[in-house]
């Protein structure tokens, strides 16, 4: 049965001393086989006793207060159980105890004393029961784990109650309601509690007396500092002494005299478990105690394992504190010396009775005796055990109890257990220490030997480099008799004392050395020695110098130099492909060997042996081109004066395996003083692979030739400017459009930083192209990155760049002008952003024509009943006037969103300027001043004058408003020639004489930033309510419509200049003087088809008044039913856009049924939306809204008198007069 851990090892600070097996009670639940004591939580009674004789604090306790208080950060409900030792422990201060626990979040305090109270009443029920033969107190968890694991004969005589803190927690459940969800913390001095809520599912956090003092003095907090607060519960008035050895005893004894004589009162480790062992033989001899009031802790819990008292209190002070909280809680109740009148035992027991029930505090017990798997060894076992501690007699069973075990034979159990080793026990390291000491002595002899007797030389040395001893062969290798006390740097060579001291200095690092180094002899020869060292330590792991194998290399050194020299010249000529021969100059003969051969693909057996005369040597293996030139060098060679001639010939060999091979030979020849040749040899090496590749090379440099004249082609002539840059960054190749694009040429940019200085003259720009250039280097993105670059001549472009990394390290930079490309990108958002702008506003002026309509004309049907005397008129005429101004705004805005025909015609600018003066001064504040400087020639535009009046009306608000201290606004116009640069820059328009219409204002200005967006739609610098964001958009539009161009400049706190240029015309102004034409009506039939409601009556009244007959519907759909309902319809009077059919669906549907049917359309809709619906201007007659009485009369008047026109393709295609009934 698992048990739940309560001591914990630190195996980092446990040194094995077995102090915890020495205070265990229990011992086997220790386990000392390894290099740090483990514990068995399943064998530990968790008393706690292995913590307070730990001296090196490797033993401890995981206390629940960190983890108490994460739970009350986090708002968890939780209420505390004070057990009865809070007193001994916090000696006045437990109440203070109480309030700062409420300070942190607990919500209520429980004492234990009470719940000792309701314990004893449980024990005192269990005895009238039960009557049972022995009593063995239940309130400490470490004897009750104790008896169920080691002695589960005695569980009966438990007593079958919970503890009090149980009986606490229980009792808080069942009476109070509101804790009833509550976490519970026991503040207690006993680690086993841990264990024991555990096991009956009730309590939370087993928080210590010393966590908390712990965590108080950290903080420098004090208990006097927070006010005492009262426990929730009843006061205990019996029970405060529970935590006192004999507490449940003297409880008791005030409601059972007597039971003291049949008691036993024991406490503290080992006196308990050592009484507990024999206990069921004495009830079993019927001499035991009725009650056996027991603790586990020596003073019981007022000195448990986690107090903070047993430190410094004796026990006579602590059951004082503990009695003397008896009085100090009277006191506060407002009893005792101060007159208040104390309980009767009587009420008391009435308060118990309140807070018990039968059974509520019941309990039962686990025989968890299997856990103890502990085998006993027999009697041939036990004596294995024994030998291997080196007890071999009764004599050597020495009980010493230094290992932590009461007797030899415990040990040898844990022994034969797995749970310790021999190694652990002091007769056996007391053994094992005279054995090694005699194996020292026997091996230091041995050593002596066999260092007198070894051929290399040893000796040793101390910190300082004195000889402290040396053999036989180290004076050899010396030439020196006496070395011991000498120093050995009296030995070394030149040099020789830095390598020492060098190899020296690693073994205070413990480090062992080899090394070659030189040493003296007497006679001056310096024999080479290899060294092996290793440092001396003693036991105190101080370095007492080195000891040092020497041998003498000398001789080895020289054949391994003269060995590597040979290996190093056949492997030199392995790997060059070169083999040796010599010429016989007696016999002119060569003499080969195996590699010769080798190299030439065959051996000396198919050859026919080693030697060879030149004749054959040529005829075998030269090929035939080159036999003779072979010959004539051998022979030329030959005669020369040299005394030692060294020449050298490429030609080409056939091996014998038909390959052809390029080799040099290279011939060498020796001379005699008298100049007869002494030896000729030589070297073949094979250079065919260097003649292939410098063929190879030769053609690759042609083939490179042509790609870099291609290359070359390629760049010079390429759209885009190229930069080669190498790896320090020089400049060292640029294209010719490069130096087009920028005007620079490497000498004015010779290197990076040249080029970024004159390119970004402006540091923080320049900084951020460093910086992204650097990146894109090392990364090789290829990624475009588009700068504003200054040009030579001060001009600035917008620039796309490039850059690539080459394999070489170099960088190639490309470069694309794309300023033209930028320029047009802005003119067309430009041109989406007024297409947006046009679609908004095209929408807002059909529903303010509709309103339009209905205002201007029951206005003017209210102004044709009136007389010029009517004092009214005046009015109506203002409504009217206001109403034909609105008509107007409307008109522009359809026209600003090209959705109403823009009217062009020749124009007097000045003339228009002239008309909107007054105007303009009106709209101007007191201190702006309004100055006019037009042109002394007529300035005749094709322009549509009321949008000139618009513009105009929008330069100056805005002006205004950026002039709110005053200043002066001027308006100039003069003639200008425009030149085709002019009109590429715009992007459009023809060459030619433009009108140039300047606004200028000395206001606020614009910066560059400002400036780019001023034409966006909605975009504004005023503040919320005081701009729309449309004028100058609105200004932009229309001088679009009207073929022109508008620029801007501006500075901050300088002013604003507009720049608009209208395309002049050649001749003048035509003025045609208005005919009034007679109003006249008629006795028609008109279906009017209109959704607008208002819209319809206006119509229906003006035609009624003037004589016709009028039929009414509110759709297309409607209309067609009229028309099929009514007889003797002329006109179709129908609005273009309506709801299920539309004007021109319902116009085609009744001329299905009358071919001959006469139609005017209209709409408040801009044009485009009109066309959309199949009404187009020409083929049907059409009127746009708002519509003027005098108006609506002309054109019906007209579309009545109209000829009929049967579409052609119809069998009555033709045209005819109507007949007229107008009145």
């Amino acid at each position: 049965m698992e048990l739940r851990a309560i001591v914990r090892v630190d195996k980092d600070r446990c040194v094995n001393c077995h102090a915890c097996i020495s205070a265990c009670p229990v011992k086997y639940c220790n386990d000392g086989s390894g290099d740090y004591v483990r514990v068995n939580a399943d064998m530990c009674i968790g008393c706690g006793n292995c913590l307070a004789h730990c001296t090196h604090q490797a033993r401890y306790y995981v206390d629940d207060f960190d983890e108490l208080r994460e739970a009350l950060a986090k708002g968890e409900k939780v209420v505390a159980i004070a057990a009865p030792s809070v007193a001994a422990n916090f000696p006045g201060q437990y109440l203070n105890l109480n309030g700062w626990l409420k300070s942190i979040g607990i919500e209520a305090v429980f004492d234990v004393s009470f719940g000792a109270e309701l314990s004893a009443r449980s024990c005192l029920d269990h005895l009238d029961r039960n009557d049972p033969r022995a009593m063995i107190s239940s309130a400490c968890p470490a004897v009750v784990t104790y008896i169920e694991l080691y002695h589960p004969e005695l569980i009966e005589y438990l007593i079958p109650v919970d503890s009090p803190m149980i009986h606490t927690i229980k009792m808080i459940k069942r009476f109070y309601p509101s804790y009833r969800d509550h976490k519970v913390a026991a503040i207690s001095p006993c680690m086993a509690k841990k264990r024991e809520f555990i096991e009956a599912g009730l309590g939370d956090y087993n928080v210590s007396y010393t966590a908390i003092d712990g965590y108080l003095r950290s903080e420098g907090l004090s208990l006097n500092n927070f006010p005492p607060v009262d426990f929730d519960n009843p006061p205990a008035e019996r029970a405060v002494s529970f935590s006192t050895p004999g507490g449940l005893l003297q409880t008791l004894e005030r409601t059972c005299p007597g039971i003291r004589r049949k008691a036993r009162r024991i406490d503290g480790v080992p006196s308990v478990y050592e009484y507990l062992k024999n206990l069921r033989d004495v009830i079993d001899a019927g001499r035991g105690p009725l009650l056996v009031d027991c603790l586990n802790c020596e003073m019981g819990c007022n000195g448990g394992t986690l107090t903070v008292a047993k430190k410094d209190a004796t026990l006579d002070e602590l059951e004082y504190r503990v009695t003397r909280r008896t009085l100090e809680m009277e006191k506060f109740h407002g009893r005792g010396e101060d007159g208040g009148k104390t309980p009767s035992p009587e009420n008391i027991e009435e308060t118990i009775g309140r807070y018990w029930e039968k059974g509520l505090y019941s309990r039962t017990y686990t025989d968890r005796s299997e856990n103890v798997k502990l085998k006993h060894p027999n009697e041939g076992e036990l004596a294995d055990i024994y030998r291997s501690m080196y007890k071999f007699s009764a004599d050597d069973m020495y009980n010493c109890t230094a290992c932590g075990y009461n007797s030899c034979e415990n040990m040898a159990i844990a022994i034969f257990n797995h749970l310790n080793r021999p190694q652990n026990c002091h007769f056996y390291l007391a053994r094992e220490t005279e054995l090694s000491h005699r194996k020292v002595v026997k091996t230091a002899k041995r050593l002596s030997t066999l260092f007198d007797a070894s051929r290399e030389g040893l000796m040793q040395i101390d910190r300082d480099g004195t000889i402290v001893a040396a053999n036989p062969a180290m004076k050899g290798i010396l030439g020196r008799e006496n070395l011991t006390g000498h120093s050995i740097l009296d030995y070394l060579s030149p040099g020789g004392e830095t390598i020492f001291r060098q190899y020296s200095s690693l073994y205070t690092e413990k480090m062992k050395s080899a090394y070659e180094i030189d040493l003296v002899r007497p006679d001056g020869t310096t024999p080479h020695c290899l060294v092996s060292a290793a440092p001396v330590f003693n036991e105190r792991q101080e370095l007492l110098g080195e000891f040092a194998i020497v041998s003498d290399i000398t001789e080895r050194q020289r054949s391994e130099a003269l060995r590597a020299r040979q290996a190093q010249l056949s492997e030199a000529m392995d790997l060059a492909h070169v083999v040796y021969w010599e010429l016989d100059p007696a016999t002119d003969t060569y003499v080969f060997n195996d590699p010769f051969y080798a190299f030439y693909g065959t051996t000396a057996m198919r050859e026919g042996g080693y030697r060879m005369t030149r004749t054959e040597y040529a005829g075998r293996f030269i090929h035939p081109d080159d036999v003779a030139r072979f010959h004539e060098f051998v022979e030329e060679n030959a005669l020369k004066p040299d005394p030692e001639l060294v020449a050298a010939i490429e030609h080409r060999i056939i091996r014998r395996d038909g390959s052809v091979r390029h080799i040099l030979a290279r011939l060498r020849v020796v001379k005699d003083g008298s100049g007869h040749i002494v030896k000729r040899h030589g070297a073949n090496q094979d250079i065919t692979d260097r003649k292939q590749a410098e063929d190879a090379l030769r053609k690759s440099e042609q083939t490179l030739q042509a790609e870099r004249d291609k290359l070359k082609s390629i760049s010079d002539n390429a759209p885009f400017g190229m930069v080669l840059t190498d790896r320090c960054d020089r400049l060292v190749w640029m294209n010719p459009k490069f130096t087009e694009l920028f005007g620079f040429d490497r000498h004015d940019v010779p290197d990076s930083r040249a080029w970024f200085a004159r390119a970004f003259p402006v540091a923080g720009s320049r900084h951020a192209a460093m910086s992204q250039w650097a990146r894109d280097g090392v990364s090789g993105s290829g990624r475009p990155r588009t700068h504003t670059v200054t040009c030579k001549d001060g001009t600035q472009r917008t620039v796309n760049f490039i850059i690539s990394a080459l394999a070489s390290g170099d960088h190639l930079m490309a470069c694309e002008d794309i300023t033209e490309l930028r320029h047009l990108e802005s003119q067309l958002r430009q041109a989406q952003k007024m297409e947006a702008i046009g679609t908004l506003t095209g929408g807002i002026a059909h529903d303010f024509n509709n309103i339009l309509m209905a205002v201007m004309g029951y206005g003017s049907l209210l102004q044709m009943k009136m007389t010029d005397a009517d004092p009214l008129r005046p009015f109506v005429n203002e409504i009217l006037s206001g109403s034909e101004k609105a008509a107007r705004l409307t008109q522009t805005l359809l026209a600003f969103s090209r959705q109403r025909p823009v009217v062009l015609k020749p124009t007097n600018l000045n003339d228009t300027i002239r008309g909107t003066e007054k105007l303009l001064k009106r709209l101007l504040i007191e201190d702006v001043t309004l100055r006019t400087v037009l042109s002394d020639e007529d300035i005749v535009v094709m322009a549509d004058a009321t949008q000139v009046d618009q513009i105009l009306f929008n330069l100056a608000t805005n002006a205004r408003d950026a002039m709110p201290r005053g200043g002066t606004l001027a308006i100039e116009t003069r003639a200008v020639e425009l030149d085709e640069e002019f009109m590429h820059y715009h992007g459009s328009g023809e060459p030619g004489r433009y009108a140039l219409l300047s606004v200028s204002d000395t206001g606020t200005g614009m910066d560059e930033t400002t400036r780019e967006k001023i034409f966006d739609p909605f975009f504004t610098t005023k503040e919320v309510g005081k701009g729309t964001g449309l004028g100058l958009s609105t200004v932009y539009g229309a001088v679009k419509q009207q073929n022109g161009f508008i620029s801007v400049h501006s500075k901050p706190n300088v002013g604003t200049t507009f720049h608009i240029y209208l395309p002049i015309v050649n001749g003048g102004v035509r003025k045609e003087e208005p005919v009034q034409a007679p109003i006249r009506g008629g006795t028609e039939t008109i279906l009017v088809a209109e959704d607008n409601e208002a819209a319809r009556s206006f119509l229906k009244a003006v035609l009624l008044r003037y004589g016709y007959n009028v039929i009414e519907a509110r759709d297309g759909e409607e209309a067609i039913e009229e028309f099929k309902k009514a007889s003797g319809i002329d006109l179709l009077l129908f609005d273009s856009i309506m709801p299920v059919k539309n004007g021109r669906e319902a116009y085609d549907a009744i001329r299905n049924i009358k071919q001959d049917i006469k139609v005017l359309f209209t709409s408040g809709y801009t044009r485009d939306v009109v066309l959309d619906k199949g009404i187009e201007d020409k083929r049907f007659p059409f009127v746009s809204k708002p519509i003027l009485p005098e108006t609506l009369l002309k054109k019906v008047r007209e579309v009545l008198e109209e000829p009929v026109c049967i579409p052609s393709g119809t069998l009555l295609s033709s045209c005819r007069a109507p007949a007229r009934r107008s009145g």
